[in-house]
């Protein structure tokens, strides 16, 4: 890191908070292995298991909106990670 600028130091770390490294990392593969190994052997009249039930540390996330619209889904997703507001010019 000490060969790094500050401004690639703060790209890494927005893309850590985006795609985080180590241990999150780990525990979402745990996660979906153990989902997986719970679905199959699962009831038909249960609900499906999820790689985050099986993530003690981990926070569900919570349900956002889908919109049949692309444009309105494009800005949700735009405002949620970046949080541009309509209102905001694009570079």
């Amino acid at each position: 890191m000490r060969g790094m600028t500050a401004a690639e130091l703060s790209e890494l770390r927005m893309f850590h908070d985006h795609e985080p490294l180590g241990e999150l990392r780990g525990d979402a593969r745990a996660g979906m292995i153990a989902a997986t190994i719970a679905n199959v052997n699962r009831s038909k009249d249960s609900e499906p298991y999820h790689p985050i039930d099986f993530m003690p540390y981990s926070k569900k996330p919570a349900t956002e909106p889908v919109l049949l619209d692309p444009e309105a889904q494009s800005k949700l997703i735009l405002s949620a990670l970046f949080g541009k507001h309509d209102d905001e010019a694009t570079p």
